[in-house]
């Protein structure tokens, strides 16, 4: 794959940030964003960048809604100049459901990939987020006994998260907008243990996040919740399980030093042998033909 120019269209937020920085790992990156929420719908940018940069391949990774949200008629006019593969990270999550179908019914993608682990949405491919091995490289003092790297709310994350930083001296490292990604590997490369709080995007589910995937490459001993699909995907001596905060808070205040070294190998083993960016990005591009020419760009 690493002749193939892939653009990645997508909305500003970090994550998606972190999406396209993985195909890097495996191509060449060509990444633009467009503001959802934008008062003018700029969507015309996305043809204009495929005329200019001539991928082989469009990732879009969009948002459920918003008045910048490319339109269907370009998003098919799009497809109709290069294979277009759309990204969900919450497709498991009911408000992305009638988006996706009625992309479909449209026609707008030539694949809808869902990388949030859960099966049964109506994503044609499910797998997990693609994250760069290569930022990872390089080893460090692990000081932290455990730690949480994210964006912090008023929703149930947050009141997880703030109590376990009260009740079990949990490190937390709020990202921002602006935050930059490597200050969140480094923090996270220091942690010894790292907490996943689940839940999907209206917290009515749990769903596989990219933390996991960074967890096991900054060697951490992750703590996922009771619920969360992991075990459709992982072994079970690759994270510690707790269903409430209590729960957490006696692990990360009672593990021995041996279970977390352990546990943290096992989960690096695991995602540095079978979810690389190139194995992820492999399985998606098999359902699609990058080698048939479409509309002369």
């Amino acid at each position: 794959m690493s002749n193939l120019r892939a653009l990645f269209f997508t909305t500003t937020s970090n994550e998606c940030v972190n999406h396209a920085l993985s195909w890097a790992d495996v191509g060449e990156l060509i990444h633009k964003t467009f503001g959802h929420g934008a008062l003018i719908n700029n969507d015309w940018q996305l043809l204009e960048y495929i005329q200019e940069h001539k991928p082989d391949v469009v990732f879009y990774i969009g948002a459920c809604s918003g008045s910048g949200v490319p339109r269907p008629s370009t998003l098919i006019q799009a497809r109709g100049m290069v294979p277009l593969i759309s990204i969900v990270s919450d497709a498991g999550d009911a408000p992305w459901h009638p988006v996706m179908k009625a992309y479909r019914r449209r026609g707008c993608f030539d694949v809808q990939v869902a990388i949030d682990g859960v099966k049964g949405s109506p994503a044609d491919l499910v797998t997990l987020t693609p994250v760069s091995h290569k930022l990872f490289a390089g080893q460090v003092t692990k000081d932290v006994r455990c730690g949480f790297s994210g964006t912090l709310g008023n929703d149930v994350r947050t009141q997880i998260v703030r109590s376990l930083e009260w009740f079990a001296d949990l490190q937390v490292r709020n990202r921002t907008k602006t935050d930059g990604y490597p200050e969140h590997i480094a923090f996270l490369k220091r942690c010894q243990m790292t907490l996943n709080v689940s839940f999907n995007g209206s917290s009515t589910g749990h769903h596989i996040k990219g933390r996991v995937i960074e967890a096991g490459l900054a060697e951490c001993c992750l703590l996922e919740h009771v619920d969360s699909p992991i075990a459709d995907w992982f072994p079970s001596d690759c994270y510690i399980s707790y269903r409430t905060p209590k729960d957490a808070a006696q692990t990360i205040l009672r593990l021995g030093d041996a279970t977390i070294q352990e546990t943290a190998a096992r989960l690096h083993h695991e995602v540095t042998t079978r979810f690389t960016p190139e194995i992820i990005y492999r399985s998606i591009l098999s359902r699609v033909d990058i080698t048939q020419s479409r509309t002369p760009i």
